[in-house]
């Protein structure tokens, strides 16, 4: 089974993204542009095709992603080249004039840093004169310079002289040796008809009344955690008793943007900050990474977007 769609748009999904915030000359490196790659795939406007490589590619001039003939579960070398192509899209769909280069430089640098998110203790090939090993390295010791992926690297622009540092480098790779360096890179807009144009902006709209919720919920727990609030008790409508319960509730919450909609999910963020300490670890078990098999977290994950989740998931770990 190759990779396809969803493994795609599970990458594109992962909370780890709203970790990276940098930029690389005029091209964003960012959770929300992701988020609109994936919204511009749900939508029709780019497909998803597997193809006999071993490398996934981002074809501008069809928006194509054609990905690697590769068996999942993902490895992080994987998921990573993905997310090195998905990078791609964020050039093709701004129309950012940039050469071949210096986009490939982006695409890099975003594969490099969530691949060390990815595998925190990953170290690079050692072996010198391999163009690629000396790619990686070279973006390796960028991100961890700039702090990419982690909270000291929000916010960080990559010098002009480390993306040309970079961007020297593509030609030296094989795939790349007929690249110019003058060359520029194919960034003409992801063309959509009016259904696909309808579908993403539902989604569009739909990510901004999420985000929205989500940060009502962050600034809700934030003022618990300040408080230092201790819950022993509280009323029965703020608990759950067993996991159909909590299934349904997951249902209501994320049926769509109605005002029921998002009083579920808010009420939904309630419980989880002030149910018992047993009940609030045994949840967070539960939920924090998917388990196979386990219908609640499965539903979680399946169901909620990563910021959503990141705020439900910090109201469980309120203090109390």
């Amino acid at each position: 089974m190759p990779i396809t769609k969803k493994e795609v748009l599970e990458v594109l999904d992962d909370g780890r993204l709203r970790n990276m915030r940098f930029t690389v000359g005029p091209i964003s490196i960012n959770a929300g542009e992701y988020d609109k790659v994936y919204d511009l795939i749900e939508a029709g406007a780019i497909t998803v095709k597997p193809w006999k490589e071993t490398y996934s590619l981002y074809i501008a001039a069809s928006n194509m992603i054609r990905t690697a003939a590769k068996e999942p579960p993902l490895t992080p070398i994987i998921r990573s080249n993905v997310l090195h192509e998905c990078t791609h899209v964020i050039t093709d769909m701004n129309k950012i004039r940039v050469t071949r280069v210096a986009d490939e430089a982006a695409a890099y640098l975003a594969q490099v840093t969530y691949h060390l998110m990815l595998e925190p203790n990953y170290d690079p090939p050692t072996i010198r004169g391999i163009p690629e090993y000396d790619m990686i390295r070279l973006c390796v010791r960028l991100a961890k310079q700039y702090e990419l992926g982690k909270p000291g690297g929000n916010g960080a622009q990559i010098s002009a002289d480390d993306i040309r540092a970079v961007a020297n480098m593509v030609p030296s790779l094989p795939e790349y040796s007929h690249i110019k360096p003058e060359e520029i890179a194919v960034a003409d807009g992801v063309g959509m008809d009016s259904d696909e144009a309808e579908e993403f902006y539902r989604r569009q709209v739909s990510r901004m009344n999420i985000q929205l919720l989500n940060e009502l919920m962050a600034e809700e727990t934030r003022r618990l955690i300040e408080s230092s609030m201790k819950v022993q008790i509280v009323a029965y409508e703020n608990y759950v008793t067993w996991d159909p319960e909590l299934l349904e509730l997951f249902a209501t919450a994320t049926a769509g943007t109605s005002d029921k909609n998002k009083a579920a999910l808010l009420k939904l963020h309630r419980i989880f900050a002030t149910i018992a300490q047993r009940s609030a670890v045994e949840y967070n078990q539960r939920l924090s990474a998917l388990k196979k098999g386990d219908k609640v977290s499965e539903k979680f994950h399946a169901v909620f977007q990563s910021g959503q989740r990141a705020a439900l998931l910090d109201a469980l770990r309120v203090p109390r």
